[in-house]
C-alpha cells in the first residue's frame, strides 16, 4: 500500500545541502542541473542530448515512436556518430525515478514542478506507446495490455541528433530483419536469442527477438513506478493524466500479464521471450512491489508458498562469489523435484545455479544479475535492512540501499552523508564516458584518439552501479565505449 507523504528520509533532506559541500569546481546542484540540460540537449551539435522530445513539425503530440526514450550512449567518433538505444526500457524506468524524485525535491523547495510534470508526462506516455506497439510487432491491433517492447526508435529519429548518422535500436534491427537491404544495418541485420541447448529457452532461430520484454526491464520499469507512487501527490495531473492513477494502472497491467502467463514472460503467441522470460523465481518480489505502487494483492498460491521459499531463501544465502556467476544458491530438497506441479518450474532452479558466463563470454553476468536482485529487493522491502546495506556496500552498488530507504524511510546503516558526498563529488562535472585514445583498429588506425573525454573511475560506464566493475575501468570492448546519460547521478542526488 502507497505510503503517506511525509518527506524524505534523513539522507534526501541532507543531500539538498550537498552543494555547499561538493570539492570540485561546481557544487552538486549544479552539476545535476548540468547533467539535466546535457540529457535534455537542445538541438544543436555541441548539446544533442540523449533523448528526442518536443511537440514540434516532427512530432505535433510530442509522442512518436521512439520520443522520451533515453538512449545508452552517443559515440561521435565511430560510423561518423553512433547513438544507440540497447536496454530502452531499463533507462526509461530510471529516468522516471528520475523525474518523480526530481519532483519532490523541487515541490520541497517551493519552485516551479511544471517543467518536470511535462518530461514525467511524456516518458508515461512513452511506456504505454511500447505496450500498445508490442502486438503491432506479431500482426495484432495495438492493445495495451502490460506486455511491452523496449524501444520503437526508427532510423530516421537519428535526426534528431545533429552530428549522429548511424542508429542503433531493437526496432531498426526488426525492420531490417523484414528488409534485409534496409539502411543502417551492415553486420546486425538479425538479433537472435544466443545458441544454447539448456532446456529452458524456448529459441527459434529464424525469429527476431523483436525487443520483448525482459525481466530486468521490467525491474527497472518498477522502481521507476515505485518512485512516482512514493513521491507524487496523488491529486498531482498534468493535462489529462493523474499520475498516480496512471502508475497503479501500469503497474497493474504488468504484473497480472506476468501472473497470468504463470509468471513467465510470453509474447503474444504466447511463447517465451527469448531473454529473461522466467520470473518464477523472483514472483514474490514483484507480487510485493506491485502491492506497495497499487495497494492491491496480487499473491497467489505459486507466489506465496515456492515463490517465497525462493526468494527468502535467496535472501539468505546471497553471497559474492565470482567463481559462480549467479551468486545465490538455493538448497533445494529432492522430494521437491518429484511434485507433478513443480516439474514444469524445475528449470528455473537450473538457470539460478548456471554459470552464465559459460553461456555469454565477455558478458560479466555476476553483476548483472546482482544488480537486478538488489534493485528488486530494495522496491518490494522483502529483505532486512543489514542484509540489503551491506550486500550494495561489498558489491559497490549503493544506490540499491539508498532506494529503499526513500521509498520505506528507512535509514541506512551503513551509507552515510559523507560517503555520498564523496562519491557524487567525483562524478565528471561533463558528464560521464570513457575512450581509450589507444585503441588501435583492425585497420591501424586510432579512431579515438582526439575523443573529447576525460574518463573518471567510477564513472566509465552508462550506470555506474549496474555494472561497478566497466564503471571503475571502462568497458571491454570499444562498441561499448561513448557518452553516457548520467541518470545514475542524478537519481542519486535526488534521493
Amino acid at each position: 500500500m502507497m505510503m503517506p507523504k511525509q518527506g524524505l528520509l534523513w539522507v534526501m533532506v541532507l543531500l539538498c545541502y550537498l552543494p555547499v559541500l561538493a570539492q570540485t569546481g561546481m557544487t552538486l546542484d549544479e552539476k545535476y542541473w548540468h547533467y539535466r540540460a546535457r540529457l535534455a540537449g537542445d538541438g544543436t551539435t555541441e548539446n544533442p542530448g540523449f533523448l528526442a522530445t518536443g511537440e514540434d513539425k516532427d512530432c505535433p503530440d510530442g509522442d512518436c515512436a521512439g520520443y522520451n526514450l533515453p538512449m545508452q550512449l552517443r559515440n561521435p567518433w565511430v560510423r561518423n556518430g553512433l547513438i544507440e538505444w540497447a536496454d530502452a526500457t531499463i533507462m526509461l524506468g530510471w529516468y522516471m525515478a528520475l523525474l518523480a524524485t526530481e519532483w519532490e525535491v523541487l515541490h520541497r523547495q517551493g519552485q516551479s514542478t511544471t517543467a518536470t510534470e511535462k518530461d514525467l508526462y511524456f516518458a508515461m506516455k512513452a511506456l504505454n506507446r511500447l505496450d500498445r506497439h508490442a502486438e503491432t510487432l506479431y500482426g495484432d491491433s495495438g492493445l495495451v495490455n502490460g506486455y511491452f517492447v523496449r524501444d520503437d526508435v526508427p532510423w530516421n529519429l537519428k535526426n534528431k541528433f545533429p552530428g549522429y548518422n548511424y542508429l542503433y535500436s531493437g526496432q531498426n534491427l526488426f525492420n531490417c530483419y523484414k528488409d534485409p537491404n534496409c539502411t543502417g544495418i551492415s553486420d546486425e541485420v538479425y538479433e537472435h536469442c544466443h545458441n544454447i541447448n539448456l532446456g529452458f529457452i524456448n529459441l527459434n532461430p529464424k525469429e527476431p527477438v523483436k525487443s520483448a520484454m525482459s525481466g530486468d526491464q521490467v525491474i527497472a520499469i518498477m522502481t521507476g513506478l515505485a518512485c512516482i507512487a512514493r513521491f507524487i501527490p496523488e491529486q498531482t495531473v498534468y493535462r489529462e493524466m493523474n499520475f498516480i492513477g496512471e502508475c497503479r494502472a501500469m503497474t497493474d497491467r504488468i504484473i497480472t500479464y506476468m501472473k497470468t502467463k504463470g509468471w513467465f514472460l510470453k509474447d503474444p503467441n504466447n511463447d517465451l521471450v527469448c531473454r529473461g522470460a522466467h520470473q518464477f523465481g523472483i514472483m514474490y518480489a514483484f507480487v510485493k512491489a506491485a502491492k506497495f505502487i497499487t495497494g492491491k494483492n496480487y499473491m497467489d498460491w505459486y507466489a506465496g508458498t515456492v515463490g517465497r521459499f525462493f526468494w527468502k531463501t535467496a535472501a539468505l544465502e546471497f553471497r559474492l562469489d565470482p567463481g559462480n556467476a549467479i551468486s545465490f544458491h538455493i538448497p533445494l530438497p529432492t522430494k521437491y523435484l518429484n511434485l507433478d506441479f513443480f516439474k514444469e518450474y524445475r528449470k528455473e532452479i537450473l538457470f539460478l545455479q548456471i554459470n552464465q558466463d559459460a553461456i555469454s563470454p565477455g558478458i560479466d553476468w555476476t553483476e548483472v544479475n546482482l544488480h537486478n536482485i538488489l534493485q528488486l529487493a530494495a522496491t518490494s522491502d522483502t529483505w532486512s535492512k543489514n542484509n540489503l546495506a551491506q550486500n550494495a556496500y561489498y558489491t559497490d552498488m549503493q544506490i540499491f540501499d539508498l532506494l529503499h530507504s526513500a521509498l520505506y524511510q528507512v535509514e541506512s546503516p551503513v551509507f552515510f552523508r559523507s560517503y555520498w558526498v564523496d562519491l557524487l563529488d567525483s562524478a565528471p562535472e561533463n558528464g560521464p564516458c570513457y575512450f581509450d585514445k589507444t585503441y588501435v583498429s583492425a585497420d591501424g588506425s586510432r579512431p579515438f584518439k582526439d575523443a573529447d573525454c576525460t574518463p573518471v573511475k567510477g564513472w566509465q560506464y552508462y550506470n555506474r552501479f549496474y555494472t561497478p566493475s566497466k564503471a571503475l575501468n571502462g568497458p571491454r570492448t570499444h562498441a561499448r565505449y561513448g557518452e553516457y546519460n548520467g541518470i545514475d547521478y542524478m537519481l542519486s542526488y535526488n534521493l
